[in-house]
């Protein structure tokens, strides 16, 4: 359905229809007689009050340079002009390395995809040196010989020598002290009591079991 550009009303197949014979545009056949010819703007059917305009571009060149017409629309385009770099952050041409971001800039410690923020990464463990322990210096005796701590009892026990060989210094001096300070009348009594300990003592002061 074509609307008439006069009345911009329908134009419905039973009204009176006219055609510019110029443009080609459809219009009432009254608004047609109404407007006087075609109501587009320029075409050469219009009205005689609205004649149509045609400009060549041999009158546009025809155009003074101080012609309003000449110097706002048609005026020349202004030359591009290069870009000024901003001015370089103070200490970076002194560093060499980029300027610092400003205090207000955002911080990303993380990145979001669609809502999903992937796990932090897993701590690392590292093994922590344990203290070496203390080197504990053992020094091995060999077992006493119980034959001879036996004979040494039997012939020398008033002087206290089976004690002496089995590491008892003690008893070793005390039955020495009795048989030098009585002047050998007491080295009975400290003998008697070598061969108790001939008999009955099996290790020696280390708690060693004599072989």
């Amino acid at each position: 359905m074509t609307a008439c550009p006069y009345c911009t009303a329908a134009i419905n197949a039973e009204d009176a229809r006219h055609d510019c014979p110029t443009c080609g545009v459809a219009h009432h056949a009254e608004c047609w007689e109404e407007n006087g010819g075609c109501t587009v703007f320029g075409c050469a059917s219009a009205p005689g009050d609205s004649p149509a305009v045609t400009v060549a571009a041999s009158d546009l060149a025809a155009l003074p340079l101080s012609s309003p017409l000449s110097s706002t629309r048609f005026a020349p385009a202004a030359e591009p002009q290069p870009a000024v770099a901003p001015p370089p952050m103070p200490g970076s041409e002194l560093s060499g390395t980029p300027p610092p971001p400003p205090p207000d800039a955002e911080r990303v410690t993380h990145f979001s995809f669609g809502g999903y923020n992937p796990p932090a990464p897993p701590p690392i463990f590292r093994p922590v040196p344990l203290p070496m322990p203390a080197m504990i210096s053992v020094s091995f005796t060999p077992p006493k010989n119980r034959v001879t701590y036996v004979l040494l009892g039997v012939f020398l026990g008033y002087f206290g020598a089976h004690n002496f060989y089995a590491g008892y210094k003690g008893r070793a001096l005390s039955q020495l002290c009795i048989t030098i300070c009585s002047f050998f009348l007491g080295s009975v009594v400290a003998w008697i009591w070598a061969l108790v300990e001939v008999c009955m003592v099996d290790r020696d002061a280390n708690n060693v079991l004599m072989d």
